[in-house]
């Protein structure tokens, strides 16, 4: 059997049959805490690293929307430290934007604007013993 896909059927925010926004239930409690990577804000939660790290990037729904710390907090159960950064800092879609406002919010975003905070971000995780 053959499957074909659109690219918004591969891409996790926006399968066709998809709708609201995955939400974590409302008496989901996350495991670990918001810290402050440098300048940047992050949820962090695990162990010591020594299984490995990993870093969730969020959406573009921002870093406290949707499912993100129920999934840091299922990888550290598994023995994994793992950190959510806010790599938008701050910055976020909302529900409703057009797709052109999504597609320009985006366009913010190139890897200049975002790699020194990764950088600092595997500074971090190297301190973990990542």
């Amino acid at each position: 059997t053959q499957i074909r896909h659109s690219i918004y059927s591969l891409m996790s925010c926006c399968p066709p049959s998809r709708v609201p926004p995955l939400t974590a239930p409302a008496t989901y409690k996350p495991r670990g805490k918001e810290i402050k990577i440098g300048e940047l804000d992050a949820y962090e939660v695990g162990t010591d690293g020594k299984k490995g790290c990993i870093v969730v990037i969020h959406d573009i729904y921002g870093w406290r929307s949707g499912r993100h710390k129920e999934i840091c907090d299922y990888f550290a159960g598994k023995g994994y430290h793992v950190v959510l950064p806010d790599i938008f800092r701050g910055d976020k879609c909302v529900k409703g934007m057009e797709m052109s406002a999504k597609i320009a919010f985006l366009k913010k975003f190139s890897i200049e604007k975002w790699q020194p905070d990764m950088d600092t971000v595997w500074a971090h995780l190297a301190s973990k013993v990542c």
